[in-house]
């Protein structure tokens, strides 16, 4: 059960988790955050685009639900409990933990689920677009990125042509940087000087297509040892601009 309070917090302990006016962030097992009337956009995605759910440059009619940890099979579990709801566009950031998690499993099979989240999305949000992120390449780890490789790979043959998807080539634009270790504060999640500015560009150049762009309600941590988010974090628009 999910209580929310009156900042618009979940409580209870099913699902410790964040639940902002832009964004929701959950810690532990994963259960369905509400979607306001007023959204338009989703991103769904794990800690990597959860980050984000603080940043004053989402629009108001777009929010981030992030799965901390998340397999794609996770998630299929967790939008099934979602209310139908049409929207315009859903961003779809997958693939990462299933490729950490289940390194016995071959990559085919990985991706069938991911064609199964897919799937989910279109039948539940009936959305205008979807956008789904290549599997961002992981410091450090040559074998993870091979695999990695072969899953963007298999959602290139599968979706680049198809109409109403789009692919975000997070992958190649991260790679096309002169030393993209400055983009990562650790070997998977992007850091806030330039990483995490670099993929909110990623994203709002995708969600600015169907969104009013209005940004008034946003929530910033009041407490300095909350270290989810930098509240003065660098607000340059770099590496890639949005419009």
């Amino acid at each position: 059960k999910l209580n929310l309070t009156s900042n618009n917090k979940i409580t209870g302990d099913d699902n410790r988790a964040e639940n902002y006016n832009n964004g929701a962030v959950s810690r532990r097992k994963f259960q369905p955050f509400p979607l306001k009337s007023s959204d338009q956009n989703l991103v769904i995605g794990s800690s990597i685009v959860g980050r984000l759910i603080h940043d004053r440059n989402i629009p108001d009619d777009s929010t981030i639900h992030a799965f901390r940890g998340s397999t794609t099979k996770e998630k299929i579990s967790t939008l099934k409990k979602y209310a139908d709801k049409n929207l315009k566009t859903v961003i779809i950031q997958d693939g990462t933990n299933s490729i950490l998690k289940e390194k016995h499993t071959e990559v085919e099979a990985l991706f069938e689920a991911h064609i199964q989240l897919v799937d989910l999305v279109q039948t539940k949000f009936k959305p205008e677009n979807i956008v789904l992120c290549e599997v961002p390449p992981i410091q450090n780890s040559p074998d993870d990125n091979k695999r990695i490789d072969e899953f963007n790979k298999l959602l290139d043959d599968k979706y680049s042509s198809m109409e109403g998807i789009q692919i975000l080539e997070i992958n190649k634009m991260v790679r096309s940087f002169q030393n993209p270790r400055q983009l990562y504060y650790d070997n998977i999640h992007f850091n806030y000087s330039n990483g995490l500015p670099f993929l909110r560009n990623c994203l709002l150049s995708q969600l600015l297509k169907t969104s009013t762009g209005v940004c008034n309600k946003r929530y910033y941590p009041q407490s300095k040892k909350d270290n989810s988010y930098r509240k003065n974090w660098n607000q340059v628009y770099y590496p890639y601009g949005y419009n």
